[in-house]
C-alpha cells in the first residue's frame, strides 16, 4: 500500500504509536480520523480525539460541536 510506504519513509507513524488528533467535523479532519481508525488495528495505535471549534462558520461549528 502507498500510505505504508509514506509513513515508513518519512517516519510518521509506527507501531504502537499514541495519536491525539484534533477534529473540527470539516471534511479534512473527518477524513484525516477516518483513515486512522481505518489503520488502527494494523499498527496497533492508541487514538484519542478531541474537538475543536474554529469559529469559522457561524452556527455550523456549533451543531457538529453537538455530534
Amino acid at each position: 500500500m502507498f500510505y505504508k510506504k509514506v509513513m515508513s519513509e518519512n517516519n510518521l507513524i509506527v507501531e504502537n504509536d499514541c495519536l491525539l488528533i484534533g477534529v473540527s467535523g470539516g471534511s479534512d479532519s473527518m477524513g484525516l480520523l477516518h483513515f486512522l481508525l481505518s489503520i488502527r488495528e494494523e499498527f496497533k495505535l492508541s487514538l484519542y480525539v478531541v474537538h475543536i471549534n474554529h469559529h469559522t462558520r457561524e452556527g455550523e461549528n456549533e451543531k457538529e460541536e453537538k455530534i
